[in-house]
């Protein structure tokens, strides 16, 4: 289930959980946005749940708000869970918005960037997720075009997090 703030202890959980919850809490923020779920079985990973679950939080609504500005096609969102090469859980939140400009990519990890207008954001969303992977010895990628865009997190299996 999704973590309260005081979950800093290192826990071994499910991740599918935690996006299960993340999507009922922006059940009313999806409106319009079909979603589909892609969670195949993986194993419980060793982590610290409030960060993670702020990670997968921040991701979604990324998404959420990156499907409304879709033009001419219905809006979707896509997540999967996989495991990837026997050592990561992977986790993919996919949009199909507009996606991220070239001339921006190299800056989205950047704490304070934003293409929000002022007041809706802090900027800060894209830098915590990619903070939060590399403290659990995971990667974050972004591949995007016009098609949209895809966030992918992947965990490592074995953690150096202790329970």
């Amino acid at each position: 289930s999704f973590a309260r703030h005081d979950e800093a202890d290192v826990k071994l959980i499910h991740l599918q959980g935690g996006l299960e919850s993340c999507l009922k809490l922006l059940s009313k923020d999806l409106g319009e946005i079909q979603v589909e779920c892609d969670f195949q079985s993986v194993p419980k990973v060793t982590c610290r749940p409030a960060q993670i679950n702020q990670l997968l939080f921040s991701l979604c609504m990324n998404a959420i708000e990156a499907a409304r500005r879709t033009e001419g096609r219905s809006p979707q969102m896509t997540v999967r869970i996989a495991v990837q090469n026997d050592e990561y859980v992977c986790v993919e939140i996919e949009d199909n918005g507009p996606g991220i400009p070239e001339e921006i990519r190299d800056q989205v990890f950047d704490p304070f960037f934003t293409t929000k207008d002022v007041g809706e954001g802090p900027g800060l969303g894209l830098s915590v997720a990619a903070s939060v992977a590399r403290d659990h010895r995971g990667r974050i990628s972004i591949d995007t075009g016009d098609w949209g865009t895809r966030v992918k997190v992947e965990l490592p299996l074995e953690s150096h997090l202790r329970t």
